[in-house]
């Protein structure tokens, strides 16, 4: 990326460019939180946002585009969503990409922590603000280890609990003794029933001994199983959060008739009954083609591959994550998605 962040007053193009493309269709759609966008050659109004003008051309595995942007003091974000598809007419196997790009406006920027529990100190993910001026949920300190508990941050007390509670890289140096109940399968984990057994310890014991200071064991006697586990497919409650296979299970179907198995064995998937045909982005009658023959009111002809913000593009696996060009779709490769400033006048 080859951007100057500073850009008040200034307007200019903005080029989208892919390369190493290997299917025969493709889309994009841009859009900001802040500023003015404006289609170029080949680019038109969709919503809020840009997109393709007509199925794109490009050769040599490289598609280009200019649109105009007029930026606003402060700070901006620009989100681009790709989609690369080969054009044969399923639905499984897009190769979509979403990209955000930051930049500041008449103030020195600064990059800020993303903080998901609000304990003052954000993890890995950065967004670019004005010096000062964060935006909700940003701050200035990072260094979370685990930013979905708030009381885990640097500084925070370390408990005895076989975790690092201060993000210090050592689990419970220093630790202050809390009470321990018996941890049969030694996983860290204590269940009700252990609790209630009337054996306990206050102290501080080692990580795999009998006794645990956490709550929410659901397998004694499976070290498997405790609510830091991951969830995979085999009929079993893994993380004890009281679901079974949450997002495991196989898949089939496409579009609106996309159902999960029964069990863990692909032979019990069935897949749903489909709809009728309508004008959504959305393969509502399961045939792997979206929107076809159909013209939209707030859009163009589908058949044109208009991708919507809305539409779900996705990381690839088809189904209602991925959208398809020209009602089409496919096996795919994107390499790179870049945006550079071709060229900036001054306003006024």
């Amino acid at each position: 990326m080859a951007i100057d962040p500073v850009m008040v007053g200034v307007a200019g193009r903005v080029r989208v460019r892919m390369t190493d493309l290997d299917g025969t269709r493709m889309g994009f759609f841009v859009n900001t939180d802040r500023g003015t966008l404006a289609p170029g050659t080949g680019a038109k109004r969709n919503g809020d946002g840009l997109t393709h003008d007509g199925p794109p051309s490009f050769g040599g595995g490289v598609f280009e585009l200019e649109i105009r942007w007029t930026p606003q003091q402060g700070a901006t974000r620009l989100s681009v969503s790709t989609l690369d598809a080969n054009g044969d007419g399923r639905s499984s196997g897009d190769l979509g990409r979403f990209d955000t790009f930051d930049f500041v406006a008449g103030c020195e920027g600064r990059a800020y922590y993303e903080d998901l529990d609000r304990d003052g100190f954000g993890g890995e993910r950065t967004r670019l603000f004005c010096e000062g001026e964060p935006g909700e949920g940003y701050v200035a300190e990072g260094g979370d280890c685990n930013d979905l508990a708030a009381d885990v941050h640097p500084g925070a007390d370390e408990p005895c609990n076989q975790r690092d509670d201060d993000c210090n890289g050592v689990v419970d140096d220093d630790a202050v003794d809390v009470m321990h109940y018996p941890d049969a399968d030694r996983d860290g984990y204590y269940s009700l029933r252990e609790r209630e057994s009337g054996e306990e310890f206050f102290g501080c014991s080692e990580i795999g001994g009998p006794w645990a200071a956490r709550p929410g064991d659901c397998a004694t006697n499976d070290a498997a199983v405790h609510p830091d586990a991951t969830e995979v497919c085999n009929l079993v409650d893994d993380d004890c959060d009281g679901d079974t296979d949450e997002r495991t299970r196989p898949q089939c179907g496409t579009g609106w008739c996309r159902r999960n198995a029964d069990s863990c064995d692909p032979d019990d998937c069935r897949p749903g009954p489909p709809n009728e045909e309508t004008c959504n982005v959305f393969d509502d009658d399961c045939d792997g083609l979206i929107d076809e023959e159909l013209r939209c009111e707030a859009g163009a002809d589908a058949g044109s591959g208009v991708i919507r913000r809305d539409a779900g593009i996705g990381t690839g696996g088809g189904g209602s994550g991925g959208c398809s060009t020209s009602g089409t779709s496919g096996s795919l490769g994107l390499a790179m998605l870049a945006l550079i400033v071709a060229r900036r006048r001054r306003l006024g």
